[in-house]
């Protein structure tokens, strides 16, 4: 396929459209959000973490994976950064950076393995 212009592929994204507005009303993700209270989920994760150092990681980019038949951590940042739809449900605008798959498996493997909670 011929490409007349192959350099707008390094252009600067410039929009005055929102995550919100490119995410379809009836996508997965937009239910989760409507009918689960992640507050919960959060307050029971809150005493896993740290107040001090990096922010932790939210405990819902670990949902992804079973609800969207992702099989590993690797590939779940692999598809959060590239799908809005990911991003928009765990709050990620479109230039903040996904944390590595490796932090990911280590803060589950550390906080969650042997609790209630994981």
């Amino acid at each position: 396929m011929y490409r007349t212009h192959p350099e707008k592929r390094h252009e600067a994204i410039r929009t005055e459209t929102t995550l919100d507005q490119l995410v379809p009303r009836d996508h997965l993700v937009r239910k989760l959000d409507r009918h689960i209270d992640f507050s919960i989920v959060h307050r029971l994760c809150a005493p896993l973490y740290s107040n001090t150092g990096t922010p932790g990681i939210d405990p819902e980019i670990i949902l992804l994976g079973p609800l969207f038949n992702i099989r590993s951590v690797r590939q779940t940042v692999k598809e959060v950064q590239t799908n809005l739809a990911y991003r928009w449900f765990l709050g990620l605008g479109i230039d903040e950076k996904v944390p590595d798959h490796s932090t990911i498996s280590q803060a589950y493997r550390r906080r969650f393995h042997d609790n209630d909670v994981g």
